[in-house]
Parts: C-alpha cells; sequence; structure tokens
C-alpha cells in the first residue's frame, strides 16, 4: 500500500496531536501517550511520544500535500508549503472530538483505563475502518 500512496498528491493535509494516557495498574507506573494524526481526506495516525522521531514516524509513508496545514509545534516546521494557524486545524480538532466520544478509552475523565498502547491503537484503526463517514464529505481547505 505504501508504493500506491507514493503515486498520491493530497491537495492538502492537517496534522496535528492529541494527548491519551496509558493508565497504572498493579504497581506499574502510568504514561503520556500522544496520538499523532494527519488528515488529507483519510485519517492516518500513530502512537508514540511527543518528540521528532514519532513525527518522523508518521510523515515516512504520508503522501505528498500540496499544502500543509498545522498548529505552531516546532517539529512541523520541516514541512514545505506549511500554514500555520489553528484557524486551519479544524478539521483535525473535530476528529479527535469525534474519537474521544466514540472511543470511551480517550476521553479525559473517565473510568476507561488504557493498560496497553496496542488496544489504543487498534481501537483508533477499528473506529476508523467500522465508522468512515467522519471523513466522507468532508472538505480540507
Amino acid at each position: 500500500m505504501q508504493g500506491r500512496l507514493g503515486a498520491f498528491t493530497a491537495k492538502a493535509m492537517v496534522l496535528d496531536e492529541s494527548w491519551a494516557y496509558v493508565g497504572a495498574g498493579r504497581g506499574r507506573k502510568g504514561v503520556d501517550l500522544w496520538v499523532w494524526d494527519a488528515l488529507a481526506g483519510v485519517p492516518f495516525f500513530i502512537t508514540g511520544d511527543r518528540g521528532c522521531r514519532t513525527f518522523s514516524y508518521l510523515w515516512s509513508p504520508l503522501p505528498e500535500s500540496r499544502v500543509y496545514y498545522t498548529d505552531g509545534y516546532s517539529v512541523y516546521q520541516v514541512l514545505d508549503n506549511h500554514v500555520v494557524g489553528k484557524e486551519y486545524t479544524y478539521t483535525v480538532e473535530s476528529y479527535h472530538s469525534y474519537c474521544r466520544a466514540h472511543l470511551a478509552r480517550l476521553a479525559r475523565d473517565t473510568r476507561a483505563v488504557n493498560r496497553d498502547v496496542g488496544i489504543v491503537e487498534y481501537s483508533l484503526a477499528l473506529l476508523n475502518v467500522m465508522n468512515p463517514e467522519f471523513t466522507r464529505g468532508r472538505r480540507l481547505r
């Protein structure tokens, strides 16, 4: 599939990251988990920390785009045709809200606790497969 993505050029791509928590249990300490998202008609995501390495894991398989919309986070400065501003990231922010509304494990105040990063990834993948209507009919600038 990665070969097919290389031939595709998106009109616009919106990138952002959101916070989740992998909780403590039975003597384990909890850790912060960042979900990095890229929307270019379909959602792409990866989980990890908030550093440049995690961004590069998301960035490497993504298709080319004519313009990239992001917030002002410093890791996005490597992008060409980069437009910074919260007014452009409303689509990915609404995607974060959509995920939090449909997955209790991503909600900020909940009794559902993530015990494993893999379960968060599987849940996001399943949400994107089972509910593709989020990206259908939405236009990126």
